[in-house]
């Protein structure tokens, strides 16, 4: 038990400090200056969601089969790699490259990190601990990001915004030390598999579980309203605010509201009035659209989504053999980033607010998500 804590307790660290990105809080303010702020951050948006779509899958049976601890090591050097570009860049297309290389550390990062602590929590018979674990560890991601997006003002303010690019690389140095403290779970591994094999065996167990087919949906739609909403947060915010230092410190408290919405995901109980408060903070949203107050009730409604894909990953997670794991978890997210990649694009297009698309996108698959939750058998169903 002591070494599952330490393991645990690494895989905190980790996720802290490679969410301390100092150039999160200014990322729009940066785009502004080599472009079209809203053409640019649809641009390089589609082109970290193909770059998802592309590897998240492959890079999930990569995990299943090679390791989890290996994928991590992996998607940290490009993490570093993608900072040096992105840094350097001078317009949207070199952004766009940085942000593809971004979006392949994701893939290697976000389904081997779930995958592994579940493992190791199945190794000592504490699986019942995940829901809470993984809500902890978004919330030590976002943590870490809102003290990358405070420090990134300042950073910003007293040497350029191109420097919040490369001083993130030294806090990708320290998470590179947790990942080798990490000890490979035992639960999960399978000798000489190949990755189409675990790819047709993934789909195999969908066709064969409505309820796995139903929270990979739930899941998929989850994710590209919240991908979507997340991401064009910023553009709203650069409409009232200008100033790096209180465009990073308003970016770190909105990400810690985030955190705090994570880490108690596991005491939402009643998701479907949940899910009925989301909506009434996209109606707030629209309804203040024109002043900076607006914000609220939309990070209310991101961090709402958080919770809502924590609770269908548990789902998941319980729902899923060992082995496929990883690479049942990375579908819904690749498969989300083609619809990302079509509403980035377009939005990317549009001149003025673009509060009402965001609402009626997130209206519409939300309401969606609520009715395929409503199918999940209640034995399984751990939302209400």
């Amino acid at each position: 038990m002591k070494e599952l804590n330490q393991q645990i307790r690494f895989v905190y660290i980790y996720t802290f400090f490679s969410g301390m990105m100092f150039f999160y809080g200014v990322e729009q303010l940066f785009m502004n200056t080599i472009g079209d702020g809203a053409f640019v951050r649809g641009v390089t948006l589609a082109a970290f969601s193909i770059s998802m779509f592309l590897s998240n899958i492959p890079t999930g049976a990569v995990s299943d089969i090679y390791g989890r601890v290996k994928s991590l090591k992996i998607g940290l050097v490009l993490l570093i790699a993608s900072l040096v570009i992105l840094g350097f860049s001078e317009g949207v297309i070199v952004y766009a490259i940085g942000s593809a290389l971004f979006g392949l550390y994701f893939a290697f990062d976000e389904g081997a990190k779930e995958a592994f602590v579940y493992d190791i929590l199945k190794d000592n018979k504490q699986e019942k601990r995940y829901q809470k674990i993984l809500g902890r560890i978004y919330a030590s991601l976002l943590i870490g990001a809102a003290a990358g997006n405070l420090l990134g003002g300042f950073i910003a303010e007293i040497s350029s915004l191109r420097a919040s690019y490369f001083v993130s690389i030294l806090p990708c140095v320290v998470a590179f030390y947790c990942v080798m403290r990490l000890r490979e779970p035992e639960h999960h591994k399978q000798a000489h598999k190949k990755v189409l094999s675990q790819l047709d065996d993934a789909w195999r167990a969908i066709k064969r579980s409505n309820t796995i087919l139903i929270i990979v949906i739930a899941q998929l739609l989850i994710y590209t309203v919240g991908s979507i909403s997340m991401e064009f947060m910023q553009l709203n915010m650069s409409e009232f605010i200008t100033a790096p230092i209180l465009f990073g410190g308003i970016w770190a408290l909105l990400t810690l509201f985030m955190a705090f919405a994570n880490s108690n995901a596991h005491r939402i109980k009643r998701v479907f009035a949940f899910s009925t408060l989301l909506l009434i903070m996209l109606i707030l949203y629209v309804a203040t659209r024109n002043i900076v107050i607006s914000l609220i009730p939309l990070v209310v409604f991101v961090s709402g989504l958080e919770v809502l894909s924590i609770k269908g990953e548990g789902l998941l997670q319980n729902n899923t053999p060992s082995h496929l794991r990883a690479t049942l978890s990375s579908i819904p997210g690749s498969l989300s980033m083609v619809a990302v990649a079509i509403i980035a694009t377009g939005f990317g297009q549009i001149t003025g607010s673009i509060a009402i698309p965001i609402f009626a996108a997130s209206f519409s698959i939300l309401l969606i998500v609520i009715i395929l939750w409503s199918r999940i058998k209640p034995e399984i169903d751990l939302l209400d």
